[in-house]
């Protein structure tokens, strides 16, 4: 009789543990499921891990008789897109002026806010800005297509106003979305303070300007202004006796017509101020290999893009790339 007083009161003391708080469901998957549960834990690791080796043993290697590279620009690198897997690098993570490669997210901001391509927008004397030719004047009716054709493809900061004002939103708007969304890639060293690139203010790091090429190449709108060699701009209003008044503006890219070039340009944006020097930033693909290349800070003009393909020819000249298999 005395155990079995002894085994009714553990029951009840059990019982009553176990109700207490209604929180009975979570005290015997405590009890009971918890074995199981770490179990099928070290399961998902131990495939976790077996799926890293895999995709590790796909990563490009540097061949055995590989040779140095030095990039002289300030900063730099090269990124395998498909494998996010860095080719090479030089002060990645330092944070320098980016000038008009701000455009690009200035244009994924604008996409977000886009009134329509047709839509008809007047220039106002407040959408001019310095830094390059006007290919807009005051009082003239144009396309917003052909005003976001203009800031990509001529890198006119005029015309990035004028998306501004035509997308709805006051430069301060627009210029906190172009910091959310940076965030939002993970381009933590990234700032914005206006959305032309043309403040010394507007920083970032090799690294970061990656991930923005990698977001705004996915863009087909992007990319097709890009890649444009030239674009005919059609101004509706005037002369007034003709339906338009067309103007032909050309891309600051060298790149889109370099017969040296070995690989094909999926696209790319330039930018210069003084304190950023000369910048390059864009994506190629040769064969199956799509490669990211940034370079910051380089001496000229013609440098950028010398730095930019001296870079590729070195990549595909001293990495190789495991072929996929069945296994693999």
């Amino acid at each position: 009789m005395a155990l079995l007083t002894t085994v009714l009161a553990v029951a009840l003391s059990f019982f009553n543990w176990l109700f207490a708080g209604g929180q009975m469901p979570t005290k015997l998957g405590q009890y009971f499921w918890h074995p199981l549960g770490r179990a099928e834990s070290t399961l998902k690791a131990k495939e976790q891990a077996t799926t890293c080796d895999a995709l590790a043993k796909l990563q490009p290697k540097l061949k055995t008789d590989s040779e140095s590279f030095s990039l002289s620009a300030s900063s730099g690198l090269a990124l395998d897109w498909r494998r996010d897997f860095y080719l090479y690098e030089k002060d990645a993570d330092r944070e320098l002026p980016i000038a008009s490669i701000s455009k690009l997210m200035s244009a994924l901001v604008f996409l977000d806010h886009n009134p329509g391509w047709n839509q008809v927008y007047t220039i106002g004397e407040n959408d001019k800005r310095d830094g390059n030719k006007l290919n807009f004047f005051p009082g003239e009716k144009v396309y917003v297509r052909d005003i976001f054709y203009s800031a990509l493809v001529a890198s006119d900061n005029s015309a990035i106003i004028s998306l501004v004002n035509a997308s709805g939103l006051s430069e301060g708007e627009f210029v906190d979305a172009m910091n959310q969304k940076a965030k939002a890639l993970g381009m933590d060293k990234t700032r914005f303070v206006e959305p032309t690139g043309l403040s010394d203010l507007n920083t970032s790091t090799a690294r970061d300007v990656a991930k923005l090429i990698q977001e705004s190449m996915k863009d087909m709108d992007i990319r097709r202004a890009v890649l444009a060699d030239k674009y005919e701009l059609e101004i509706i209003n005037k002369p007034a006796k003709a339906k338009a008044q067309h103007r032909v503006i050309k891309n600051t890219d060298q790149l889109l017509h370099s017969d040296d070039l070995s690989v094909k340009i999926i696209g790319g944006k330039t930018g210069y101020l003084n304190k950023a020097g000369y910048c390059f930033a864009g994506s190629f693909q040769k064969d199956d290999q799509k490669i990211i290349t940034v370079v910051l800070g380089a001496a000229d003009q013609d440098a950028r893009f010398a730095e930019t393909q001296r870079l590729l020819n070195w990549i595909f000249k001293n990495y190789e790339w495991p072929k996929a298999t069945a296994n693999n």
